[in-house]
């Protein structure tokens, strides 16, 4: 399991942590989220440099440099980080995939607080052969195919908890703080609970990646 220490401001991470995730691969998603958290290194010390006081109206050469330097660091960064991962996530339609992850994990979690361990992948009574045939009545395109569906699952199942707490707290008018740690707890239920038929569980502890608050580490 990756464990990630959650940086604040958490109502800007939460988003750059979400796109984050959208990248296809484990290692992709570590590299963005350590982009992630190298743009808000950055953008820190902008912010401090911008403090520096002025000395008849003019910094010293030394404070200059360090404006530069930060300047600069924060220019690459966020291009690289901005070009590499929220644009191709757009148009890759990434993060279009990650959603349908995430309403999975949701359907899920809502059935292990009911009670009813319902299978993810019976053909005709698991989870996405429900959501699949609810989606095509809506008319919602990228959901309507059982098959697509488990594609998503299996590509996201091990993050999709995260940003399924968010829409969680946003639905409720909560914090993203709180968005984190009822992801926390959809992470927990899905590595310890499994279908009633299946001894695995829903999504094995180490494809997790698990978001800590400093305030509940």
């Amino acid at each position: 399991m990756f464990v990630v220490e959650v940086k604040s401001p958490l109502d800007v991470m939460v988003t750059r942590y979400r796109a984050a995730l959208s990248a296809p691969t484990s290692r992709e998603r570590k590299r963005a989220i350590e982009g992630a958290e190298a743009l808000l290194a950055a953008e820190l010390l902008n912010a401090q440099t911008e403090s520096l006081p002025w000395r008849a109206g003019v910094l010293s050469p030394s404070e200059q440099a360090a404006r530069t330097m930060a300047e600069d660091q924060l220019a690459q960064i966020r291009a690289v980080y901005s070009f590499g991962l929220i644009a191709g996530a757009a148009r890759d339609g990434r993060l279009q995939h990650l959603l349908h992850a995430e309403t999975i994990c949701l359907r899920i979690w809502d059935n292990i607080r009911a009670g009813k361990k319902q299978g993810v992948f019976p053909q005709e009574t698991g989870v996405l052969a429900e959501l699949s045939g609810e989606l095509r009545a809506k008319g919602i395109r990228g959901g309507r195919n059982r098959d697509t569906l488990r594609n998503y699952w299996m590509a996201y199942r091990g993050v999709a908890h995260f940003g399924a707490g968010i829409r969680v707290a946003e639905a409720e008018g909560l914090t993203p703080a709180a968005g984190i740690e009822i992801g926390e707890e959809i992470r927990f239920s899905l590595a310890t609970e499994s279908a009633s038929k299946n001894k695995k569980p829903f999504v094995p502890e180490s494809e997790q990646v698990f978001f800590r608050l400093k305030s509940i580490a």
